[in-house]
């Protein structure tokens, strides 16, 4: 287990840099096709508050060619955006994988959990998972920062010889082990951002924490999990940042 430095964690920010936060799953399942199979039963299933799939590009791959590409696996093939109360969220499908994505405005962590046990209780009932590979959470964040020093925001020093990294477009990956989880973290200065109502640039903060799954009991931990994955990425994405960086964002604690 990583050592945080002592820092007071804030419950919520009102200038919210979270761009995105994604929660997905990867399985095996005995179907062939499955993805064709959750989506109607998981639609079905949340049809009140959810669109009818669309069907993605990747579903047009052949079967045959998406063996020779592992990674289709993951690909979604299907989408099914949330209506009303749900518009920040989608559900996407594929092949061995299953994620449910909240853009912006965040809804905060107490709905989007709610969701993703909903989503999961969901899935699980269908009997077409027949192991679960892993599962992630991850929290996409973008933080302002201006030329020329792109990293300034961040606790660190980021040089190489004489060099200073912040001073030059950055683009790094790591992964952190933190007990029973791993973060990918993936940092990139400067990064620039066109989404609805949005236009913003800045230094760009991924962090993915996954769970590696081994166990049939994983189910039965499944929310205790969930919740340690978000306490613990949680603590990383605030431990990056400087104090006062964190006091731009308009902190709140309880």
């Amino acid at each position: 287990m990583p050592q945080h430095t002592e820092k007071r964690i804030p419950k919520r920010l009102r200038k919210e840099p979270l761009l995105e936060a994604v929660r997905e799953l990867r399985f095996q399942s005995t179907a062939d096709t499955v993805e064709n199979l959750l989506s109607g039963i998981i639609y079905e299933q949340m049809r009140d508050l959810f669109a009818p799939p669309v069907r993605l590009p990747a579903a047009d791959i052949p079967l045959a060619a998406r063996t020779q590409q592992p990674v289709l696996n993951y690909t979604p093939m299907f989408r099914f955006g949330g209506k009303n109360e749900n518009s920040c969220y989608d559900i996407q499908v594929g092949p061995r994988a299953i994620t449910l994505n909240c853009r912006r405005p965040y809804a905060g962590w107490g709905k989007f959990r709610r969701e993703i046990m909903k989503l999961a209780g969901g899935v699980r009932k269908t009997g077409l998972i027949a192991a679960v590979e892993r599962f992630s959470l991850k929290y996409v964040d973008l933080i302002p920062a201006a030329a020329p020093d792109y990293l300034a925001p961040l606790r660190g020093d980021f040089r190489v010889g004489a060099y200073n990294l912040g001073l030059s477009p950055l683009q790094v990956q790591s992964q952190l082990a933190d007990g029973d989880f791993i973060h990918v973290i993936t940092l990139l200065a400067p990064a620039r951002v066109q989404a609805e109502q949005m236009t913003a640039e800045g230094r760009l903060i991924d962090i993915d924490t996954i769970f590696p799954a081994t166990s049939e009991e994983f189910w039965d931990g499944f929310e205790s999990r969930l919740g340690a994955a978000h306490d613990s990425n949680h603590a990383l994405f605030f431990d990056i940042l400087k104090q006062e960086t964190i006091g731009l964002l308009e902190p709140e604690y309880d």
